[in-house]
């Protein structure tokens, strides 16, 4: 699961300390996962990761939820990255929701 999120599984053993904000947003990921969850929030879970990684995540996280049938609550601001990846989307803003 953590070479499917990007991460690197052949070099030694880091501690937390040692990692980027997206290798540990990608751990932390993985152990939601781990825990076969029927309902994953996932609130800003790619907000460290850039473009590329952004897209492997979402993507993973979709086949993850098509296999397990998890259902996955994306909270973002960025709705261009989300919406390839979305059934439904519902636009808040100032905590009320957009038509």
């Amino acid at each position: 699961l953590l070479d499917a999120l990007g991460l690197d599984t052949t070099t030694p053993r880091r501690k937390p300390a040692q990692l980027s904000g997206g290798q540990l947003q990608r751990c932390a990921l993985a152990r939601a996962l781990l825990a076969h969850p029927r309902l994953l929030i996932c609130d800003e879970v790619t907000s460290a990761l850039d473009t590329i990684n952004t897209s492997m995540v979402l993507q993973k996280l979709r086949n993850t939820a098509d296999q397990t049938g998890t259902a996955l609550a994306l909270i973002s601001h960025d709705l261009d990255s989300i919406l390839p990846h979305a059934d439904h989307v519902m636009v808040m803003d100032q905590g009320r929701r957009i038509d």
